[in-house]
């Protein structure tokens, strides 16, 4: 779950994932051998067929968009 989470962040946000890779480099390390699994890796994939560049939508993404905007 936390792989999840950091490795959306991460590809849709550049300043995070460079936060992330700064600060937290083993973890973002293990993000990507956890979501380059297969099953995992396809699930990446349908939900950015699904929801295109939408991270987690609503008020939640559009707060994150403004403080990294700023």
């Amino acid at each position: 779950m936390t792989a999840t989470l950091w490795s959306i962040l991460a590809d849709r946000f550049v300043v995070i994932e460079a936060i992330l890779q700064g600060t937290a480099p083993i973890t973002m390390v293990l993000t990507r051998r956890i979501v380059e699994m297969p099953q995992m890796a396809k699930l990446a994939e349908k939900a950015r067929e699904r929801y295109g560049d939408v991270c987690c939508g609503g008020q939640i993404e559009a707060s994150l968009r403004k403080a990294l905007a700023a």
